[in-house]
């Protein structure tokens, strides 16, 4: 708390982060000291194959993560396994870092987003 501002101190910059608010069901962490980096920044998944997504940023409780934009579940603790799926289809794959200020749980940014693409099955052909 600063001059009665919620917030965190970055350790790093110096810098105090305040915490927005978007009404009391939804504190947001801001700064960019909160926002995670994830890796890898993008690959191509074979058949059968999977690609563990990590998340990470400073001071982070847990994470929450997008697909296309829409909130998914699983990754909390910064890891996210992605599975190949049948089709040739790519999707974006952004976290969200969830941090504690002064007792209440607030949203630090969003990450660039990740692509994963899902290759499509090879076939032979085999003429006799």
């Amino acid at each position: 708390m600063k001059d009665g501002v919620a917030g965190l101190q970055d350790c790093l910059s110096d810098k105090f982060l305040p915490v927005k608010s978007n009404g009391a069901a939804n504190p947001q962490v801001y700064g960019g000291a909160f926002k995670p980096t994830v890796t890898p920044s993008a690959t191509k998944l074979c058949v059968g194959k999977n690609v563990v997504l990590s998340a990470t940023a400073p001071g982070a409780k847990s994470y929450r993560w997008l697909k296309n934009g829409t909130p998914i579940s699983g990754g909390e603790n910064g890891s996210l396994t992605v599975e190949w799926r049948k089709g040739c289809e790519a999707d974006t794959y952004q976290a969200i870092t969830i941090a504690t200020v002064d007792g209440v749980d607030a949203e630090g940014e969003v990450s660039a987003s990740v692509m994963v693409e899902n290759l499509i099955a090879p076939f032979v052909i085999s003429i006799r």
